[in-house]
């Protein structure tokens, strides 16, 4: 099983990086850990490895993702109604803040 985030030490944790460093330095996958914020306990699967599964499966960017369903996103293991809202959520802020995201 794979280390929990709060585990792994503070430099290396999305959310703390987000503090010291500018989002444009983030990959997507760890745009979309901390939209998501919890992995899942029962596979192991931090927040991050979901975004990299995301990010594997429908593409590296949050345009990319808005084209996805919700059916399709369901699909995908560990992610439930919750963590697509939350995705999904994210789509008009991308396009308030332009291409860069």
């Amino acid at each position: 099983m794979r280390q929990p985030i709060p585990t792994w030490p503070e430099s290396d944790r999305p959310r703390e990086k987000l503090i010291e460093h500018s989002p444009a330095t983030f990959s997507s996958a760890e745009l979309l850990a901390i939209l998501l914020r919890t992995g899942d306990a029962s596979s192991g699967q931090s927040a991050l490895d979901h975004g990299r599964t995301l990010v594997t499966r429908f593409g590296d960017s949050f345009r990319e993702l808005e084209e996805v369903s919700i059916t399709e996103l369901c699909e995908v293991k560990g992610i439930g109604p919750a963590k697509v809202t939350q995705i999904k959520a994210a789509d008009p802020n991308a396009k308030i803040m332009g291409p860069s995201i």
